[in-house]
């Protein structure tokens, strides 16, 4: 399984990267065990594929789903997990990409493609310092095994 953590640092989003392979095809979108609280899906669904385009494909598995239950108090931080319907069994890297629905700590409920439309805030990607960049949140699914 692959895994998203969302996480909010020095007042920036931080998205991780992630890569499909041939033998994993499972995603899990979830907090940084340590994230701001106030850090939480602004909907639901808070996490979807986008429709394919440009470079990118549709996504061929499940729909992300929460699991567990919606929590009676507090805010909404449930992983959400998707599968793949099959390996890339071609030669090229296949681009899939998606959306999130968050609720940031500065209290505004947004999409991140939003965010990265309007360069609104800074996402995050990586871990080493001044690693602010500006991408679409994809996910390549590899080839190779």
């Amino acid at each position: 399984m692959q895994h998203v953590t969302i996480d909010w640092k020095d007042e920036a989003l931080s998205v991780s990267p992630v890569s499909l392979w041939r033998d994993d095809q499972s995603i899990m979108w979830s907090f940084a065990p340590k994230a701001d609280p106030r850090l939480y899906w602004g909907g639901v669904p808070g996490v979807v594929f986008q429709p394919a385009g440009g470079k990118y494909v549709d996504w061929p598995g499940t729909r992300p789903q929460p699991l567990g239950l919606v929590p009676e108090n507090g805010n909404d931080r449930r992983n959400y997990l998707a599968n793949g319907e099959s390996p890339n069994l071609g030669t090229d890297v296949i681009y899939y990409h998606y959306d999130l629905h968050l609720h940031l700590p500065t209290g505004e409920t947004v999409r991140l493609s939003e965010l990265l439309a309007s360069r609104r805030a800074p996402l995050v990607v990586g871990s080493g310092p001044g690693s602010v960049e500006w991408i679409d949140p994809e996910i390549p699914n590899q080839p190779q095994p």
